[in-house]
């Protein structure tokens, strides 16, 4: 798409640019004058030999009617010719500069309008038809799955359990953002808060710091169910936009990423255990599950008020990993 404009726009003013210098360069021939003024000279050239060298003459102090635009005038006789040369070349210097500006202009907006060099050409998300074949499970069997769920957990609801998701999932976001995964560590499994950790400090190690801005989320659904043996497995699909890139943390200068809000897909698995029961109070929501305490934030392992385990699966719903699929790759 951005080739295609850039050649438009290239084209568009090769044909201005054509169709001003076109009338003007034919006219800027050697010797000056227009074609009309010639057409005189030869006429009375054939009236008398002193009239056809007084038409000469008076032909030549006119060419200084030659020339472009540029140069109103060109000079007279052999001069002329060099103001239409002249002329020719600064037209064919100006078309190659302004092609020059508008080359530099789009491979700057690509750079910043990219990541890793991928360019920012966006290609539709997931469909259905590839969580199916990813999971071989249908819709059909993702509503037995729930139904499932809710023999054991009569309290359980699928929007309810939508709702938390997207709470969540802004919870996560503006934690990744700041760089404390504090607000967000009551309902990450103990893997996923490592990988993000380590993510974090190495981007601390590299001067650089995550931005992300702009955050929409368009859309949350659950697209899978299993029940394993250590218990019931959810999949939840959040799709989502925002403006994402790096800053050098030394200069404040972005370094990669994109500015403008660019459509992504994350998957997001949770699990709990089969005996686990739905209640008011969740780790999603940042509260103990067991007595309904508010939990505090920071590298905690258990409520403060009755000792159940913080991000465990035997309670509540935890999160075990993130997918995330950019709608370009």
């Amino acid at each position: 798409m951005e080739r295609r404009r850039l050649l438009m726009h290239i084209m568009l003013l090769l044909g201005i640019f054509l169709w001003v210098a076109t009338p003007v360069l034919v006219d800027a021939r050697p010797g000056g004058g227009s074609h009309s003024s010639v057409s005189r000279s030869s006429g009375s050239s054939r009236s008398s030999g002193s009239s056809s060298r007084s038409s000469s003459g008076s032909s030549r102090s006119s060419g200084g009617g030659g020339g472009i635009f540029i140069f109103p005038g060109g000079g007279g006789g052999g001069s002329g010719g060099g103001g239409g040369l002249l002329g020719f070349i600064i037209v064919v210097a100006i078309i190659c500069l302004i092609i020059w500006l508008i080359l530099r202009y789009y491979r700057s907006k690509a750079e910043r309008d990219s990541i890793e060099g991928v360019p920012v050409d966006n290609l539709p998300p997931p469909t259905r038809e590839d969580e199916i074949a990813r999971w071989q499970q249908s819709d059909a069997q993702i509503a037995a799955g729930l139904d499932d769920i809710r023999q054991r957990d009569p309290a359980f609801d699928q929007a309810h359990f939508v709702d938390r998701v997207e709470t969540a999932y802004n919870i996560l976001n503006l934690a990744w953002v700041k760089g404390d995964l504090s607000p967000a560590l009551p309902f990450l499994s103990e893997g996923e808060a490592n990988r993000l950790t380590m993510q974090l400090e190495s981007d601390r190690a590299l001067n650089r710091r995550n931005v992300m801005e702009d955050m929409v989320i368009s859309g949350a659904r659950i697209v899978h169910v299993e029940k394993n043996s250590t218990g019931d497995v959810l999949v939840a699909r959040i799709d989502a936009s925002a403006s994402d890139y790096y800053i050098d943390t030394r200069t404040g200068k972005d370094i990669d990423g994109w500015h403008h809000p660019r459509p992504y897909t994350e998957y997001w698995t949770f699990a709990r255990s089969g005996a686990a029961k739905t209640t008011k109070s969740s780790y999603m929501d940042r509260a103990c599950p067991n007595c309904g305490a508010p939990l505090e934030l920071g590298n905690i392992s258990v409520c403060q008020f009755c000792g159940t385990p913080v991000a465990s699966t035997e309670y509540d719903w935890v999160l075990m990993t993130i997918d995330q699929k950019y709608t370009n790759e």
